[in-house]
């Protein structure tokens, strides 16, 4: 099956991307192709770190305000930490600033879990979900997210016996964090 890209504009080009595309795309049950328009968020990569804390017998989390999460009624999310990552850079790079900055833990070892596209309908982001384990001798800042990005991250800390409970509560609402709690259940548990 093949597509061919007709005309690309880039609509909005400021902290997010949005592009207009004409696209012909072959059919699963036509011989005809078809051309439609697509509107794409142009996110690139993403990582985010499951983070065991081995002390507490918990998973770090971080709630902070979501906007557009808020409108749906929960502006306050409770997610694992995550950050993009930026053109040309590792996503191991990436993940170890990302941990710091938002739990103020230093992590040197990392696990891949997976690769997820968040939302393929709209957008192009694609997360790297990772595990670490850590100590609280690992810990070097208070972390809480970069004050100059205005981040105000307050850290969690999910006892391992709760997480099955906090999903299906609806406590968990963070796709990336349900993938990587799934994970975990079933290898570290």
């Amino acid at each position: 099956m093949k597509y061919k890209i007709r005309s690309k504009n880039l609509l909005i080009d400021e902290y997010f991307k949005v592009e207009k595309v004409n696209v012909e795309f072959d059919q699963h049950f036509s011989d005809q192709p078809v051309e439609v328009q697509r509107f794409n968020l142009i996110r690139g990569y993403a990582v985010a770190p499951l983070i065991y804390h081995r002390e507490k017998k918990a998973i770090i989390m971080v709630r902070q305000f979501r906007y557009s999460t808020a409108e749906a009624g929960h502006p306050w999310l409770v997610e694992i930490p995550a950050g993009l990552v930026e053109k040309g850079e590792d996503p191991l790079v990436a993940v170890k600033r990302e941990t710091i900055e938002e739990t103020g833990y230093k992590v040197d070892k990392f696990e891949e879990i997976s690769r997820v596209f968040v939302a393929p309908g709209c957008t192009d982001e694609q997360i790297i979900l990772y595990y670490a384990e850590v100590s609280e001798s690992d810990r070097i800042s208070a972390g809480g997210g970069v004050p100059e990005e205005h981040e105000d991250i307050k850290l969690i800390f999910l006892p391992i016996e709760d997480i099955q409970s906090a999903i299906d509560q609806g406590k968990i609402l963070d796709a990336k964090a349900i993938i990587a709690f799934y994970w975990f259940l079933q290898h570290k548990m």
